[in-house]
């Protein structure tokens, strides 16, 4: 097994979450197209909306590992990220301001040359009348940007663990007071202003310090705990179910920290179901499925009255979510290998070539 066949064994686990995940945000995303079934059911199927936080969790840790120990490249980091996720994010918003245009499209809109100018440049997420408008979910891309951008400087403080444990910790108070403050003088009024304060990156910092954080403190609870790792994975697990069914399921925070928790879990136990191919393969897709899946929530809208009458409204739930799982599965398989993937080696070949340049200016400079 060669090393990059080895770096990609080992992290098996996060595909896995990544496709908990991305489950978890269809079916909220689904649950939505059945506004007649009981309050219960739809508080509990709310909860999918904390996928995207598993998400940020699971990013936090994946760039410490990966950084960690080796150090960090920041210039490398950034041509990376961007060839990462930005050409699908793109082609997702060409897509969707299309769709906008050409007819009545439940999630996109028409933006104007502002918004799609931010959406481009990642910044969307610090203006109301852009951060979820050009691509539908987008909100969550450009916190995630945000969270690039913090990334080096985060990593800076990572050699001292306590200082990063306390700046984790602190996340969490700046959360609630950034989320307070939004919601009694935040920018933009009405549904503008609501969604703003729920989508602020910093709102969601805490899941992504969790993250980073997690993956410092693993090695020494590992050595210095006999923790039953696998039992307190399957408590996690099960933990977010019995969450969504109380009022719980409306405390991001908790969601952070249970999260977090599932992560750490989920790594010194290594669950054979998290790491199965089917779950490893939904993982290794998320980011595409996460795009594509409103193309086919959109059919769904539009059929939804016809299913309803055909099957009834839970039926036409379970029916819808399928559709939908598979649908934007499928599609998102040809995105990933033809789309991302090649964007990810441009992205490496793009850095070598900058390496290849300083080292070679270096050397002329020397002589």
């Amino acid at each position: 097994m060669n090393g990059t066949s080895a770096r990609q064994e080992k992290f098996l686990y996060l595909d896995g979450l990544r496709a908990i995940a991305i489950l978890l945000v269809i079916i909220v995303h689904v649950s939505q197209a059945f506004p007649e079934l009981p309050h219960r059911i739809l508080q509990f199927f709310d909860f999918g909306k904390r996928g995207v936080q598993l998400f940020f969790v699971v990013s936090g840790y994946t760039l410490t590992k990966v950084y960690f120990g080796r150090g960090m490249d920041v210039a490398q980091f950034f041509t990376r990220r961007f060839f990462r996720i930005a050409p699908i994010f793109y082609l997702a918003g060409a897509v969707y301001i299309a769709l906008g245009a050409l007819g009545d499209f439940h999630y996109a809109a028409r933006p104007n040359a502002f918004q799609v100018i931010t959406t481009l440049l990642f910044i969307h997420g610090w203006f109301p009348s852009s951060i979820n408008y050009v691509v539908p979910g987008g909100w969550s891309i450009g916190a995630e940007a945000m969270f690039y951008v913090l990334f080096p400087l985060l990593f800076a403080t990572m050699s001292n663990r306590k200082v990063f444990l306390a700046l984790a910790a602190f996340s969490y108070p700046l959360a609630m007071v950034v989320r307070l403050m939004l919601d009694r003088w935040g920018p933009g009024e009405g549904t503008d202003a609501a969604v703003f304060a729920s989508y602020f990156f910093l709102v969601h910092l805490p899941a992504f310090a969790s993250g980073c954080a997690v993956a410092l403190i693993e090695p020494a609870l590992q050595k210095r705990f006999a923790v039953n790792w696998r039992a307190l994975f399957w408590v996690l697990l099960l933990a977010v179910p019995a969450m969504a069914l109380t009022k719980a399921t409306s405390n991001a925070l908790l969601a952070d920290l249970v999260f977090a928790s599932l992560v750490l879990a989920s790594a010194l136990a290594r669950p054979a179901f998290i790491e199965s191919p089917l779950f490893t393969w939904i993982g290794r897709i998320s980011f595409s499925v996460y795009l594509v899946h409103f193309l086919f929530l959109n059919a769904l809208f539009l059929l939804q009255p016809r299913l309803v009458a055909a099957v009834g409204v839970p039926a036409g739930l379970v029916v819808g979510f399928a559709g939908v799982t598979v649908g934007s599965l499928l599609l998102s398989d040809v995105t990933h290998r033809f789309i991302e993937k090649p964007m990810i080696a441009l992205g490496r070949r793009v850095d070598g070539m900058r390496e290849r340049r300083k080292h070679g200016q270096g050397g002329i400079a020397r002589g």
